[in-house]
């Protein structure tokens, strides 16, 4: 391809049409029933969250994306992931297992024009290579098409990484272990490293479907959007400051393997399963105790709130014959000037707290729920409440 730079300037990148990459990548004629990238956005929004069930080729077929690029434009591929025991030599082995057992290795062939049958991986950093019939490398290409990178690392590439080809990031299983609660900072800190002034990377965060409550659709101010989402739906968001931001809940049909697969093995009514089965609940929720009421429950007070981004809860205080004093959580849409509500964000009023207040009504409350006497209208509102607790700086 002739290469063509922003503003007829190197440092603001090289321009890509993404068109041309979506052509390559048709060609590689990847198993139709997996994720297809080339619905990809590029064009337009610089950021893209993809989010399905496990095992429909995400990676895979996003990796295969990057190498595309790579062929035409000489793009590296800026594989992110949360630390940096995620990028040992096991993990990038497993990284390109389906690339290199697919059909003995057709897709690696094809991006090379027959020059190379394979993949070496050393330093964190993938390149292309041909082996012999034992195995052994005899010859490698001079540039990587992938370098492995951590977010927990984010300080050491500051001062020496440079990625001026890097425009194709893939932030792999974004949403995994619980993050710090800096984290996305620092990944936005590690993406200005990459980036510096180019204008033409895009970063891609994949993950299978597990907390729709997760911190990094809060910091993209697209919690109350995501929340809303099915699965099969795709939309554009554009924050205050205008970040342009795609999100796509993949979701195909059901496969008659698939099915059976799951009523054989998986058939269990446990939420927290949603990626692994393709479930129609999407988000993998725990389990939680739900309200029960009874008509001898006597209210002592329904004065409690919990503001939580752009929802709000309410917490009763019930006296039960058979369990004592609880609280009851459920969603709600209004407040009082009486009110006493709790948020982890800005307080704007003489009756908001921040994180667990004050007074005997919130030491009450959060005394229920250390005793586990706290009960919930459905899993979402329960795991909703949890995530609260998690960022709030102070225990409760």
């Amino acid at each position: 391809m002739k290469i063509k730079f922003y503003d007829n300037k190197e440092s603001h990148g090289i321009i890509i049409d993404w068109n041309e990459v979506r052509k390559l990548y048709k060609k590689l004629n990847t198993p139709k029933e997996f994720y297809n990238p080339c619905t990809l956005p590029l064009e337009t929004c610089p950021y893209s969250d993809i989010m399905s069930e496990r095992s429909i080729g995400k990676t895979t077929n996003l990796l295969l994306f990057g190498m595309c690029a790579n062929k035409l434009y000489g793009t590296i591929i800026q594989y992110i992931r949360q630390s940096d025991d995620m990028t040992a030599p096991s993990v990038a082995k497993e990284l390109f297992e389906t690339i290199l057992s697919y059909e003995n290795g057709r897709y690696v062939r094809q991006l090379t024009d027959e020059r190379y049958n394979s993949i070496y991986v050393r330093w964190r950093r993938a390149y292309y290579c041909l082996r012999d019939d034992d195995g052994k490398v005899i010859d490698q290409s001079e540039e990587p098409f992938l370098v492995m990178l951590s977010i927990d690392r984010n300080l050491t590439y500051k001062s020496s990484y440079n990625a001026p080809k890097g425009d194709f990031i893939l932030y792999d299983e974004f949403i995994g272990k619980p993050p710090s609660e800096l984290e996305f900072v620092n990944f936005m800190d590690l993406l200005k490293t990459i980036i510096r002034q180019r204008k033409t990377p895009r970063v891609i965060l994949s993950a299978n479907l597990v907390n729709q409550n997760h911190i990094y659709f809060r910091e993209q101010e697209i919690s109350k959007e995501v929340r809303k989402m099915k699965a099969g739906d795709s939309e554009i968001f554009t924050t205050e400051r205008g970040t342009r931001i795609y999100v796509e809940i993949f979701g195909s049909k059901p496969t008659q393997i698939k099915l059976d697969i799951n009523k054989m093995f998986f058939g269990f009514k446990n939420p927290r399963m949603a990626s692994i089965t393709g479930s129609e609940e999407l988000w993998a929720f725990d389990c939680y105790p739900h309200i029960v009421v009874d008509e001898n429950d006597k209210y002592i007070t329904r004065q409690l709130r919990l503001k939580i981004e752009d929802l709000m809860l309410q917490a009763d205080i019930v006296e039960t014959l058979e369990r004592g004093i609880i609280a009851n959580v459920h969603p709600c849409t209004t407040s009082y000037s009486d009110s006493i509500i709790l948020t982890n964000g800005e307080i704007w009023a003489k009756n908001e707290f921040y994180g667990v207040g004050k007074g005997v009504l919130c030491e009450l409350f959060w005394r229920l729920y250390r005793a586990n006497k706290v009960y919930f209208d459905s899993n979402e509102t329960g795991a909703l409440l949890a995530e609260y607790v998690r960022n709030i700086k102070r225990k409760i």
